[in-house]
């Protein structure tokens, strides 16, 4: 308890008054990951002895970000009769529930209502990541961002959409490489940073924040930052990738080793 107070302490003092939400997107049908999504949306599939959805909540726990809303659609049941209010997780969760599919930008636009004015990190719930939230916070706001993307260099560029970067680390463009460019491997990875004036300039459809909403911002000339890490972000799309994820769960690689009653967050 003493760790998670003084925790919380640093995460206020970064914050110097702004106080951090989470948007976790975990509307996905997770065909790919069949049978195991039968009866369960893709971000409640088990890693380890957890749904990924768990995961999210310990890990923006742990950096004090307690007001969390997940976006629903596909069983969104599942993951409200789970969660419920998120009291038993230490935190408060509030859901915003899509009619029909939105893409990534249109699900957060429609939970604007509930993001109200604090900047906010919005996080995919089909990947696994242990990333330093108090780290990403800090860049983003020492750089006066209105979105701070995360980006790592992806092993196959080739089926990625790929990040270019000025020497300040500005987004410039996203593209998909050909055989034969010339290109450092940065891929767009799942988590952002937002300043809420942001979502005044995405529409409440379908859109998506890397195909159309991120490239038309930064040809209008948005401050946009790329955060470049090596920590550990991984898809769980797909049943191999799940076994690779789980493979590296139990060998210490994401959270590390749990502990002797067998947590690891």
């Amino acid at each position: 308890m003493e760790k998670e107070s003084r925790q919380n302490f640093h995460m206020n003092e970064v914050n110097a008054g702004i106080s951090f939400k989470a948007v976790i997107l975990a509307g996905g049908k997770g065909t790919r990951l069949m049978p195991l999504t039968k009866d369960i949306p893709k971000p409640m599939v088990k890693v380890g002895n957890k749904p990924l959805l768990e995961w999210h909540v310990l890990l923006l726990r742990k950096y004090g970000i307690t007001e969390i809303i997940m976006c629903t659609n596909y069983l969104h049941e599942v993951i409200e009769n789970y969660f419920k209010n998120g009291k038993e997780f230490g935190v408060h969760i509030q859901y915003s529930k899509e009619t029909e599919e939105m893409g990534t930008a249109g699900a957060v636009k429609l939970a604007e209502k509930l993001i109200g004015n604090d900047d906010f990190f919005v996080i995919f719930g089909d990947e696994i990541l242990n990333v330093n939230l108090l780290q990403m916070a800090r860049y983003h706001k020492k750089h006066c961002a209105e979105a701070t993307l995360l980006v790592h260099e992806s092993s196959h560029p080739f089926d990625s959409d790929l990040v270019e970067l000025n020497n300040e680390n500005k987004l410039i463009r996203i593209f998909r490489a050909k055989e034969g460019d010339s290109f450092r491997p940065l891929n767009l990875s799942c988590l952002y940073v937002m300043k809420p004036t942001l979502l005044q300039k995405v529409p409440l459809t379908f859109s998506d924040f890397g195909k159309q909403i991120f490239p038309k911002l930064v040809n209008e000339g948005t401050h946009i930052h790329g955060y470049i890490t090596e920590e550990y972000i991984k898809d769980v799309g797909t049943l191999d990738r799940l076994k690779k994820v789980e493979e590296d769960l139990k060998a210490g690689y994401i959270f590390g080793l749990p502990n002797k009653e067998g947590n690891y967050l």
